[in-house]
């Protein structure tokens, strides 16, 4: 749905970029989506890498969306870098992404309110910086009392045990 989404987003932004990270068997059919709708120089595919955190530095906007999701780790990990986050309305979603707040929720399987939802957050200023203000107010920072700390604490904990 991103890649397709995104062939509506290009045409109004030019310079528009996605990037996918992953692995997987959906690989190759995103390749050939990406081609068909030509859309080479403004989708890239970069293999599995476990160090997320310099595509969130450069990031403007974590895309999360699935059609359903347990917890969903990765908006929280995104968030806890102060980028925002736009993500179906799974998981997460209203729990620690607040739409409007530190990201955007759109309803499971809408493309285009994914399509609106990217050209909006590109298209409005005043959006953007409150919704990337709401985001690093969000993220974990030293011994702030917010759920993500907390979380963070107990992840933390969770891995230097095993």
């Amino acid at each position: 749905m991103a890649v397709s989404a995104m062939k509506k987003v290009v045409e109004k932004h030019p310079d528009a970029g996605l990037i996918i990270v992953g692995d997987g068997p959906m690989k190759k059919r995103l390749a050939f989506s990406v081609q068909q709708l030509s859309l080479d120089g403004n989708v890239r595919l970069e293999n599995w890498n476990n160090d997320l955190a310099s595509y969130y530095k450069t990031a403007d906007l974590f895309l999360n969306i699935s059609n359903y999701e347990g917890y969903g780790m990765a908006p929280v990990e995104a968030l806890s870098t102060g980028l925002p986050v736009l993500m179906t309305d799974v998981g997460v979603a209203g729990d620690i992404i607040k739409d409007h707040k530190n990201g955007l929720v759109i309803p499971v399987n809408d493309k285009t309110a994914l399509e609106n939802a990217i050209c909006g957050f590109i298209e409005d200023e005043q959006l953007r910086q409150s919704i990337t203000a709401g985001a690093k107010e969000t993220r974990v920072e030293g011994d702030e009392a917010t759920y993500l700390s907390e979380y963070k604490k107990c992840w933390d904990g969770y891995f230097s045990s095993n």
